[in-house]
């Protein structure tokens, strides 16, 4: 059992590993040697390539005054190192007790699915705002509380747990909160996370993504059912109406399941769209004999299930009665998620859809309201080189004109990326332009007054990685040099 005794800024380690003799002065920790300030206490752990031992000495030159690791091959007669079995097993209890954070104060949502977690996350952070509540949002576009204004950037989708308790240490100021947390498939299957529990989670769709971690679909299904394993009894909420759910809710004990669905009446929770377009979406959200209608501007269809999947976790936590308290009309969607560009004279749209599902539901649901639709995308390199051709089978059907153009390339050239995507594809209606910025001119330069322009990949995102390099890179800026 852990166990830390620590008097103001002076922490001593007495039993959590035999023998311990070191002291350390800074409560910063983390498993990522780069990060490694003075005084920093590193976890040498394993990881997918590689063991953090191999990044020892790095960590050393850094100024990290204790060690831990997990690897029986390394030795090393430093007195600061320590080998430590199960060490994943012990981060959790060690940061809670460090930071002096008592994980029980606080409700933690979690959101999974291969699209909408930003979004769903975010609205429910904003939900929670509204109610008078403390929260903090973390995920894609960073860590997010109620004290502050610009959001503090993260490594991945979902942060380690060094990260998280690190974030939460700093806002300790601001009481018990509600934590709303984007789950990556990467995180649940690397157990990134050990030890967190959620007090509710979403499974918002589960389509095609990241094979080239995962390998195949059913490795990629089954990564995203782990959340349930992490999750309290009872409140894992899931869309039925997407198949590889439906496929393996068969297999599954249903008693843990809160069942979602735009089809099927019998589920747990019913949602009926009435009306969904550009300036207004009215929708009814129908559980047992309790029917919340809702009139707000939300668009396209997806969004109001993301929405509604917010709805839902808030309810299952805090129950009916708060509903009045939550400022709908205030809420907006995060940057570069169906983000109609204000103040311009024409139609722009700034999506960050990167796979085959998200292109389906973007450009299927924007075809359907203007007479015209030109998407401006493209293909990471050194990524799922399959889905590749899907994507632009997926914008051909749903647009006039596609501009095919760079995205993050990465270490793979754009002459490649680019064959891999036509293959297969009738290109009569497809401009390539390997510059981003020269795709996104061109694409303006076309439209027409209810056309639209849908640029698609990066949405919030301010770089673009060329040749292992990240550059500066908004998709805003571009439009609004153009516009303005």
């Amino acid at each position: 059992m852990l166990s830390i005794i620590w008097d103001i800024k002076m922490i001593k380690i007495n039993t959590f590993i035999k023998d311990i003799k070191t002291n350390i002065i800074s409560p910063h920790v983390t498993s990522f040697s780069k990060d490694i300030k003075k005084n920093s206490v590193f976890f040498a752990l394993k990881g997918v390539n590689c063991h953090g031992s191999d990044f020892i000495a790095d960590a050393l030159n850094r100024g990290a005054s204790l060690i831990f690791h997990d690897d029986p091959k390394y030795k090393s007669e430093y007195e600061n190192i320590y080998f430590v079995s199960s060490l994943e097993d012990q981060i959790l209890p060690f940061l809670c007790e460090l930071y002096e954070i008592d994980l029980s104060k606080y409700k933690i949502f979690g959101f999974t699915g291969t699209n909408g977690k930003t979004t769903t996350a975010f609205l429910c952070h904003q939900m929670l705002l509204s109610m008078n509540m403390n929260s903090i949002y973390m995920g894609t576009l960073g860590f997010l509380s109620n004290s502050l204004k610009k959001f503090k950037e993260t490594r991945n989708t979902t942060p380690d747990l060094f990260s998280i308790l690190h974030y939460l240490f700093l806002n300790k100021a601001e009481g018990s909160q509600n934590i709303c947390l984007e789950v990556s498939s990467h995180a649940l299957v690397q157990n990134r996370l050990k030890g967190l529990n959620f007090d509710i989670s979403s499974i918002l769709n589960i389509e095609s993504d990241h094979l080239d971690f995962h390998q195949t679909i059913q490795n990629y299904v089954t990564s995203k059912l782990m959340i349930a394993n992490v999750t309290s009894h009872d409140n894992v909420i899931i869309n039925m109406d997407s198949s590889n759910i439906k496929n393996e809710y068969k297999n599954v004990n249903k008693s843990k399941f809160i069942s979602f669905s735009q089809l099927d009446r019998s589920c747990d929770f019913f949602l009926s769209i009435d009306k969904c377009d550009t300036a207004n979406s009215t929708f009814l959200l129908q559980h047992k004999e309790e029917k919340l209608s809702f009139s707000i501007k939300i668009f396209p269809d997806f969004n109001i299930l993301n929405f509604s999947f917010a709805i839902i976790s808030i309810l299952n936590i805090y129950g009916s009665k708060v509903f009045t308290d939550i400022e709908i009309n205030k809420l907006k969607l995060p940057r570069g998620r169906m983000e109609i560009v204000p103040n311009i004279t024409k139609n722009v749209i700034i999506d960050y859809a990167h796979n085959v599902d998200g292109f389906e539901n973007v450009l299927n649901s924007v075809n359907k309201h203007f007479d015209r639709v030109i998407s401006v995308f493209g293909c990471g390199g050194d990524r799922d080189r399959e889905k590749r051709p899907l994507m632009l089978q997926i914008a051909l059907q749903h647009s006039d004109l596609v501009i095919f153009t760079s995205d993050n390339s990465r270490t793979e050239s754009f002459d490649s990326i680019s064959k891999d995507a036509i293959r297969g594809n009738d290109i009569n209606n497809v401009v390539i332009i390997e510059d981003r910025k020269s795709a996104i001119k061109k694409g303006a330069s076309l439209l027409k007054q209810n056309d639209c322009l849908i640029i698609l990949g990066k949405g919030h995102e301010l770089t673009q990685e060329v040749k292992g390099e990240k550059v500066y890179f908004s998709d805003h800026e571009v439009i609004n040099e153009i516009y303005n």
